[in-house]
Formats: structure tokens, sequence, C-alpha cells
């Protein structure tokens, strides 16, 4: 395991936590789904026309990975909060980016909506 997964989980076991959190267990493999519908979802945007007809809706996808790269190290390594708050009011500003440039009826655009 890396640096940043051990320390990630010693900061995680530390923070205060809601009644309400699903069991640690479920965490690996629910990242491992979203990150698979992301692709799926960036592929049926690329079916139409690939990179040439589709930069825009792919240049964001790729920015929101570039924003949930970041995320962890940002909040588990630096303990940046003010960072880490800036880092997922990107991400969601690229997600409205998305709805707007994106049919929001095509399963590619629901895909995107659910799993960024």
């Amino acid at each position: 395991m890396s640096l940043s997964g051990v320390t990630s989980q010693c900061r995680y076991k530390n923070i205060r936590k809601p009644s309400w959190q699903p069991p640690a267990f479920l965490f690996g493999p629910v990242w491992s789904l979203l990150y698979i519908l992301m692709g799926v979802g960036a592929w049926q945007v690329w079916k139409h026309g690939g990179w040439a007809a589709q930069k825009d809706v792919l240049s964001l996808w790729v920015f929101q990975l570039i924003f949930n790269l970041f995320w962890n190290p940002i909040f588990f390594l630096k303990h940046d909060m003010s960072l880490a708050l800036f880092d997922i009011g990107g991400r969601q500003y690229v997600l409205l980016c998305l709805l707007t440039l994106y049919d929001a009826h095509s399963l590619s655009s629901f895909i995107l909506k659910k799993a960024t």
C-alpha cells in the first residue's frame, strides 16, 4: 500500500463520522464502480464523433478526473480543508458545465451525472 493510502486510512479513522455511514468494506467496490461508470459515460460520449466532435464534453470529463485525483491527497495528506472545498466546488462546476453541454436525456449524460 502506498504512503498516501496508509496516511489516508489513519486520518479517516480519526474523523468524526455520522451514524448512517456505510460500512468500510463498501468503499473500495463503490469507488471502483464509480470510476467504471465514469469510463462508460465517456465512452458513450466518444462514440458520437470522438474527440473532434466531443472535445468540450470530453475535456470537462478529464478535468473532473483531475479534481477526483487530487481530492484525497489534498484532504488526507495536506489536511487543507479550504483547498479540498475548492476541489469539490470545481468538480461541481464541471458537472454543471457537462450538463449544459451534453444532452441531459442520454445514457452517457445520466452516467456522468451519477458518477461525478
